[in-house]
């Protein structure tokens, strides 16, 4: 422990303000603009490296799909999407989701009920799903099917030993 002594001066009074100079005021916007410039740098380079965007199509594929593993909503359990048939949007799908316990245990003869629904839809279009146990901790999703662009969201109700819980797979299609 330190002691007063003439070595370790004690300073009294409140301490003076730091001065603001134009360096301290300016480096902000500096690297605001820094950020700016190269972002649009970026944007230019995108856009004539880049092959034009087709004209306006009907829905032909995913482009972002979000089907990794996944905690449950209240961490429950596990689920990730193992497989998908097809990628069309068009065409009725079949995925195969594999569900797991918290400890990484397959999750046998839970109830599951899915839906496919668009979230950002007013009339929110809502496809039927139909479920089937696969054994070995895999359910198959037979019946989706998208039937137009924008964002899609399938959910799943998983009843199980562990309880009741739930998690959702995002789609967006072009």
């Amino acid at each position: 422990m330190y002691a007063h002594t003439a070595e370790i001066p004690v300073v009294t009074g409140t301490p003076r303000r730091a001065r603001r100079t134009f360096a301290t005021i300016a480096w902000p916007f500096g690297a605001a603009l820094l950020v700016l410039s190269s972002f649009g740098g970026a944007l230019a380079w995108r856009s004539t490296t880049m092959p034009a965007a087709p004209a306006a199509e009907a829905p032909s594929a995913f482009v972002v799909a979000s089907l990794g593993d996944r905690p449950t909503h209240d961490h429950r359990y596990r689920a990730e999407v193992a497989s998908v048939s097809s990628r069309d949007a068009d065409a009725g799908q079949r995925w195969i989701v594999r569900l797991e316990r918290r400890d990484h245990r397959r999750v046998n003869g839970a109830r599951i009920a899915a839906r496919a629904w668009m979230p950002d839809e007013p009339t929110q279009p809502v496809v039927p799903v139909a479920v089937t146990r696969m054994g070995g901790g895999r359910y198959r999703l037979d019946g989706l099917r998208f039937t137009r662009p924008g964002w899609w969201n399938v959910a799943l109700v998983v009843d199980g030993a562990r309880g009741v819980d739930s998690v959702a797979f995002n789609v967006v299609l072009r």
